[in-house]
């Protein structure tokens, strides 16, 4: 196998994304949750997966990026901001930076996903001055993550993954 597969998913949203990935290399990658993963050693690239939490890559994700060694990563994430938010973006910025300079960044994938229930009901109970108050803009936002990932975007995922890999055999 040339290809790991490494998620960490709260609420379904990044583990259902790298089944995706999974599939468009299915005869040559393994898959296995941040928490399963055991040796890694054997393989070429690995893809990461990790859901947003408080500005930052999850905990587990964040652990397991800084143990990566000599690898060439994808790096994907999900979130329940616009994927194409600066929020988004300094979430995956800031994943980079985990990483040991020996390995080398691929590429990253990002997707809109449900944040879950637990977080919802957190936010409720904000003053409305705080960031995170579910005002109208925010509840139609959440209404929209609450939707994905969809299919189209499982087939970004794929095909950003198929490009990262040619791209880097063709050199």
């Amino acid at each position: 196998m040339d290809i790991l597969i490494v998620y960490s998913s709260l609420t379904g949203n990044t583990k259902k994304v790298a089944k995706g990935i999974y599939e468009e290399f299915k005869e040559n990658a393994d898959i296995f949750s941040v928490e399963e993963v055991g040796d890694i050693e054997d393989y070429k690239y690995i893809f990461v997966g990790g859901w947003a939490d408080k500005g930052k890559i999850d905990q587990k994700t964040q652990h397991f990026l800084k143990v990566l060694k000599n690898k060439r990563v994808g790096l994907f994430l999900t979130l329940g901001a616009y994927p194409y938010s600066i929020h988004a973006y300094s979430v995956i910025v800031d994943s980079t930076k985990l990483l040991d300079d020996s390995n080398t960044v691929l590429g990253a994938y990002i997707c809109q996903g449900a944040l879950s229930p637990e977080i919802l009901k957190r936010f409720e109970h904000l003053p409305k001055d705080d960031p995170h108050y579910p005002s109208p803009g925010k509840q139609l936002r959440r209404q929209i993550a609450a939707t994905h990932p969809d299919e189209e975007d499982i087939e970004k995922a794929k095909k950003v993954f198929r490009q990262m890999v040619e791209r880097d055999i063709d050199g």
